[in-house]
């Protein structure tokens, strides 16, 4: 993700799926905090029992809405 990182920055709507492994608690606030860099917005989000997660975060043009 950290690669793409130039086109997050670039894109004007986007949405992303993020799988997450690990600790909800640790690993969520961590997300946010990457994701607010970028403008996104967390949409969605469904923890496992297991602890990983999917986030759907999405990034609008305003322009557009």
């Amino acid at each position: 993700m950290l690669k793409g990182a130039h086109m997050l920055s670039k894109s004007k709507s986007i949405v992303l799926l993020i799988e997450v492994h690990g600790d909800p608690k640790v690993v969520k606030p961590k997300v946010q905090e990457f994701l607010s860099l970028y403008s996104f917005k967390l949409e969605f989000e469904k923890i496992y029992w297991t602890g990983s997660m999917h986030i759907f975060a999405r990034k609008f043009d305003s322009s557009t809405i």
